[in-house]
């Protein structure tokens, strides 16, 4: 039934075991990854306060954990919600800066 089980193809069987220890392999997923960062709650209490999740994936050299697709969907909630409009307003910033140093020179 190990098959039926687990489908996927980094879960298949390895053959060439040296001894007769039993490999079990288990497959993880997190539902509520926003949640394990710090967040406040709407009465406005601190939660996990000294947890910064990013910064546990950043710290970490464990390339194969950013294929997971909740991984992938949390880097991408946090730079449509914050990231990218950070990085916009600081490449305007960059380019007005720019153009009134090219008038000032000109």
């Amino acid at each position: 039934m190990y098959d039926q089980v687990f489908p996927e193809a980094e879960f298949a069987k390895e053959d060439n075991i040296e001894d007769n220890s039993k490999v079990f392999k288990i497959k993880f997923s997190i539902n509520l990854l926003p949640q394990v960062d710090f967040y406040i709650t709407e009465d406005g209490e601190l939660v996990n306060e000294d947890i910064r999740f990013m910064s546990l994936c950043a710290d970490s050299e464990e390339i194969e954990m950013f294929q997971a697709a909740s991984l992938q969907q949390l880097i991408e909630f946090k730079w449509v919600s914050y990231g990218r409009f950070h990085h916009f307003f600081g490449c305007m910033m960059h380019l007005f800066y720019t153009a009134v140093f090219i008038v000032f020179v000109s």
